[in-house]
Parts: C-alpha cells; sequence; structure tokens
C-alpha cells in the first residue's frame, strides 16, 4: 500500500474519508455538530477551511494548511517539538482530530474498531484545474442533496485565490 505524504504547510489540499465497509460515520443529527466541534478544536488552528461536505458514511473538506510561521507563532506546544515532530504536526492533528471522534463514536454506540476506512485520504491541489474541478464537486453536492442526506455544505467566498506555479 502506497504511504502518504505527510501534509506540507501553506497547501491546499482536497481531504476526505469514509466510514469502514461503508458505515455510516454520522449515526445521529447530534454527530455532525461533535464532528465539527472536534474539527475546530484540532484543525481550525492548522489550516483555514474553504468547503467541507459531510455525508452520512463520508466527508470531503477543502483546506489550506496555514504556513510554518503561523502555526509556529500560535502555539506554544508547537514550539517545544523537535524539527521532525514539527514537520509532522499537521498530518499528527488531523490524526488527533479522527482519533477523538472515533473514540467517542465508539463509547456512544457502544462498538469496537476502526470507524474509518484506512487512512485518511487527501489530494494536494497544486494546479488550478484539479482547484475548479474541487469547487465544481461541492457545488455539486449541495445542488444534488439538498439537505437530504448532506447535512452541511459551507463554502467561503474566497474568489477563488489561485494556485501560483512557482
Amino acid at each position: 500500500m502506497k504511504t502518504q505524504q505527510p501534509f506540507e504547510y501553506g497547501m491546499y489540499y482536497h481531504v476526505y474519508h469514509r466510514g469502514v465497509n461503508g458505515e455510516n460515520i454520522f449515526k445521529k443529527d447530534e454527530n455532525y455538530a461533535y464532528f465539527l466541534k472536534k474539527y475546530v478544536q484540532y484543525i481550525s488552528p492548522i489550516s483555514d477551511t474553504f468547503a467541507y461536505c459531510l455525508l452520512k458514511n463520508h466527508f470531503h473538506i477543502l483546506i489550506k494548511t496555514k504556513e510554518f510561521h503561523q502555526v509556529f507563532e500560535a502555539s506554544i506546544k508547537f514550539k517545544l517539538l523537535d524539527e521532525n515532530k514539527q514537520r509532522l504536526y499537521l498530518s499528527q492533528q488531523f490524526s488527533n482530530f479522527l482519533n477523538s471522534y472515533s473514540k467517542s463514536i465508539n463509547k456512544a454506540f457502544k462498538r469496537h474498531g476502526s470507524l474509518f476506512s484506512g487512512p485518511l485520504k487527501r489530494k494536494c491541489i497544486d494546479n488550478n484545474v484539479y482547484l475548479d474541478k474541487v469547487f465544481c464537486k461541492f457545488k455539486l453536492f449541495s445542488d444534488v442533496f439538498k439537505d437530504n442526506d448532506l447535512k452541511i455544505i459551507h463554502k467561503n467566498t474566497i474568489q477563488h485565490k489561485k494556485i501560483s506555479s512557482n
């Protein structure tokens, strides 16, 4: 199996994950709010979120990870880490987020084992074509689901910040 590269600072990502064997990761309506509460706790300090889509058995998120200096300046804990752990900090925060959510779902529903199928999936968005494709996907979700299976769709207007090819 191909190993995922760690998240990089200052990059756009399409982040997505699904329940193991297609199982629902949101069992009750209040699970959506709890997921977002944990997201804010773990992920908001390290990234800017432009769009997210939470469906019963999977989610999609469009983010831009913060620059190294932004994370460094904002977190005392981060400053205490060695260089290698600082490099892996973004990935570790996603792991902590999903583990925290999974543990609470397992406890609440008296289940055990993995909630999510394999490692977190992500695609680095390094060109405008893929960025536009991801935005279209979020637009499609909002048009198709209209609050039936789609619990939350959030789109910040970022005036399509284009990615430089430097």
